[in-house]
């Protein structure tokens, strides 16, 4: 049972998701409110919540008032390649490929976003699906095809109401889609998504929203048929599909009259089995780094005094391992990839965990504040970066010597 002062940390953490519209997040005003949504999470659960000045040193982080970066002596350093699709004010890539294809969005000097793809020799082509006003890729299958949410209208860019989600094959034709009620919520924790999330053999998974009143969140997935399946778990007030991976397992959070935010994993043949962490705040378990080919789950969760968040991995067998990188009150996991490396931030440095439970810590050159986004299955990262100038830029990390043989 939920104790007075977590309870009310909680409802502080879902009127702020739901005020701040739970919908499609692009970059605003150079980035802003996009981290400050995907990083709501964290400030609203850590021990900032305590403090007496808590919003004010948030601002400081998202809006690039202040925070130094300090390397240290004998830090690690990575091999990083930096870019911006031309014309952009604040890159955020969002998906990677085994072989190195790039995609993402990008906002110009106009405000307007829209989505891009870096091939492995630097090469960029930028796209939006027909009518878009507000573009927003967030994952992508081998075989090249890219899936996001868009808005068609002024009214849905300004509104953040009636995002739509789209599919863009590798020769450029777009399939689009709208949910079942409401809108395609595009990303919804982490810098760039997903969900949407898309698999090999072209299914969707993600979540939706309808506004209201009273505002509610379903899960769907939709097949490559076109045909779309609500998800909303039994006894639930509130379901949201965050990942999927190939065989068709899908992961997210719930909630309940009871709990919030519980983590889920929901197999092809419906079976749900909820995340649950000894010791940990009621709920409170999402898994927002997604799930890998082997069923390897990687998510966040607050402990005992719901007063600070960490990561953790879980195993097909219901092993988990819990982690932090060093100095983190505020661990958050954004992607694992086939070999069980994750990679995800704490502010204001990157991280990736290898396999063998080595946390190394870095950032590309000149950054204020890092946020991996992806890692794919050759260890290879991306992610957004702000510089001294409070612009956000794409950077690629590339396995060095600090790597581990074998883990990447």
């Amino acid at each position: 049972m939920h104790s007075s002062s977590s309870l009310a940390r909680a409802s502080r953490r879902k009127s702020f998701r739901q005020a701040s519209g739970r919908c499609l997040a692009g970059h605003t005003g150079g980035g802003t409110f996009v981290l400050l949504r995907s990083l709501s999470r964290g400030i609203l659960t850590s021990p900032l919540l305590n403090s007496p000045r808590p919003w004010k040193l948030a601002v400081a982080m998202f809006l690039g008032l202040g925070l130094p970066l300090e390397a240290g002596a004998g830090a690690p350093t990575f091999t990083f390649v930096t870019f911006d699709p031309p014309g952009s004010t604040a890159t955020t890539p969002s998906g990677i490929t085994p072989d190195g294809l790039i995609i993402g969005y990008y906002t110009n000097a106009s405000g307007v976003q829209h989505g891009f793809m870096r091939t492995p020799d630097g090469t960029i082509t930028t796209f939006d699906p027909p009518d878009s006003t507000l573009t927003t890729p967030t994952s992508i299958n081998p075989d090249g095809e890219i899936a996001g949410a868009y808005c068609d209208t002024a009214a849905c860019v300004s509104s953040l109401v009636g995002a739509r989600g789209f599919v863009r094959h590798r020769k450029g034709t777009f399939v689009t889609f709208a949910a079942p009620a409401g809108q395609i919520l595009a990303p919804i924790f982490n810098v760039g998504g997903p969900p949407p999330d898309l698999t090999p053999a072209g299914a969707i998974a993600g979540s939706y929203a309808v506004f209201g009143p009273p505002f509610a969140e379903h899960g769907f997935v939709r097949h490559r048929n076109g045909t779309i399946k609500t998800i909303d778990l039994p006894g639930s007030t509130r379901t949201e599909v965050i990942a999927i991976n190939p065989s068709g397992t899908i992961v997210g959070d719930y909630d309940t009259p009871a709990i919030l935010f519980a983590g889920f994993i929901r197999t092809p043949d419906e079976k749900v089995t909820t995340i649950t962490l000894p010791g940990s705040c009621p709920g409170n378990t999402e898994p927002i780094g997604g799930i890998n080919p082997a069923g390897e789950v990687a998510g966040v969760y607050s402990d005992s005094t719901c007063s600070g968040t960490h990561g953790y991995l879980r195993t097909p067998d219901g092993t988990i391992t819990t982690f932090d990188p060093p100095g983190s009150t505020a661990t958050t996991p954004s992607a694992i990839n086939a070999a069980g490396a994750i990679t995800g931030y704490f502010f204001p440095h990157g991280f990736v965990r290898h396999p063998s439970g080595t946390i190394v810590v870095f950032d590309p050159p000149g950054s204020t504040a890092t946020f991996p986004t992806e890692i794919n299955d050759s260890g290879v990262i991306i992610g957004t970066y702000r510089d001294a100038k409070s612009v956000y830029h794409g950077f690629v990390r590339f396995r060095s010597e600090d790597d581990e043989d074998g883990e990447r």
